[in-house]
């Protein structure tokens, strides 16, 4: 009068997946008929779903969640009722546990843009057979990651970032829903560094003064460095005449510039020159070099006027100077400004010290001739340079006028 089973067949599943067993029964159901699923061990379990066929034949289902090794078992159908009882006979749960690597995949070469690795996947935990495997990999301050299906015991990762660590695990799946097992060991590799993709751009000046020039340029990216450890120097030049018809001198040097800094101030450069710059990326792959920026400093100044330059002719009432210009004008030479003063005679009727008087040249006359001066009488002149900037060192020299020959009365005093 109970129920009587057909045969239950055998249930094989992934860890972590939910296994149902269905049992097919052919009689009358009643509404008190109690269905149970028996475990081997004789735990039971209640929780049925009952779907009748027809009037005469019924399908219970009994559905065991997440189950893990531990559940594997010898499992059968079984009714209670006041008619009696019926059993199926026991069939086997199978729990397969998905595969994972033992250990990580090896590393065969790195470029900068790729990783060539090879699975290494001979060993493993859990059960086969493997149907199916896969990479999986992300940027090691990344929180995406990709994963590719592999075919070949080899494997190349192209478009990576260079000079980047990446974590790179292998995914094998077995036959069945949840097949797929836990990634194994990671291998932490780091591609290449890659040549600079190009020169450094946007050199600019900000401030320009007569003995330093601040630059600056566009800000650095990893994305143009390609590499984390590389290094900026800037780069300059400029021509100083040599003095006394010497040979010009070039003078050349390069700056290390502080790390992803795009400032810098070039300091003790010469006034009123032309100063070539340009900059240098490099990292261990190759270096790139910015073209040349012509920048020129503001006027200062100018040096002094060389003592040594100085020439005269004393006459008796008159004195013939000429000098040079300035071995270092700084800049555009406006007017030269003569002063001179009587300080010392042989004639005692002359007060001395007598009156400062100045005389401004052109900046193209570097001679004067001094008239109506005093036989016998020392003269201190100056002369200085003049800039748009103001006036320059002051060259001093004393010069003694000749005593007149009409005049035998004058001893002769000179300095």
């Amino acid at each position: 009068k109970a129920p009587h089973f057909s045969r239950l067949g055998d249930e094989e599943v992934n860890a972590g997946q939910n296994a149902t067993f269905q049992c097919v029964a052919t009689g009358r159901a009643s509404e008190a008929e109690k269905f149970l699923l028996e475990r081997h061990n004789g735990d039971i379990l209640t929780a049925a779903s009952v779907k009748h066929l027809s009037h005469r034949r019924f399908v219970v289902s009994f559905q065991l969640d997440s189950v893990q090794r531990s559940d594997q078992d010898l499992y059968r159908c079984v009714t209670q009722s006041s008619r009696g009882s019926g059993v199926s006979n026991f069939a086997e749960l199978v729990v397969k546990v998905p595969p994972s690597p033992i250990a990580p995949p090896q590393l065969l070469r790195a470029g900068s843009t790729y990783l060539i690795i090879q699975l290494n996947t001979n060993s493993i935990l859990g059960d086969g057979p493997i149907i199916r495997k896969e990479i999986e990999y992300r940027a090691s301050q990344s929180p995406w990651s990709e994963v590719h299906g592999v075919n070949m015991v080899t494997y190349k990762l192209w478009h990576l970032d260079p000079d980047t660590e990446y974590h790179i695990s292998v995914l094998l799946t077995r036959p069945g829903e949840g097949g797929t097992g836990p990634p194994g060991p990671p291998l932490i590799s780091r591609t290449k560094c890659a040549e600079p993709m190009r020169p450094l751009r946007g050199l600019i000046s900000t401030d320009i003064q007569s003995r330093q020039l601040s630059l600056q340029w566009e800000n650095l990216a990893f994305n143009l460095t390609r590499c984390h450890t590389y290094s900026v120097s800037l780069c300059y030049r400029y021509t100083m005449a040599g003095g006394g018809g010497g040979h010009n001198t070039t003078v050349r040097e390069c700056l290390a510039v502080e790390h992803n800094a795009s400032r810098f101030t070039l300091r003790d450069l010469p006034p009123y020159h032309s100063v070539h710059v340009r900059l240098s990326l490099a990292n261990p792959e190759g270096k790139k070099e910015s073209r040349e920026v012509t920048f020129q400093t503001e006027e200062d100044i100018p040096g002094g006027i060389a003592p040594e330059s100085l020439t005269f002719t004393p006459l008796d009432d008159m004195i013939f100077l000429k000098w040079e210009e300035p071995v270092e004008p700084n800049g555009l030479i406006t007017q030269y400004e003569i002063s001179y003063q009587s300080i010392e005679s042989s004639d005692p009727g002359i007060n001395v010290p007598g009156p400062r008087r100045t005389v401004s040249k052109l900046k193209n006359e570097t001679y004067h001739m001094f008239s109506n001066l005093h036989p016998g009488t020392t003269y201190l002149i100056s002369v200085r340079a003049r800039t748009a900037k103001g006036f320059g060192q002051t060259a001093l020299t004393e010069i003694t006028t000749n005593i007149s020959g009409r005049d035998t009365s004058y001893t002769t005093i000179t300095t």
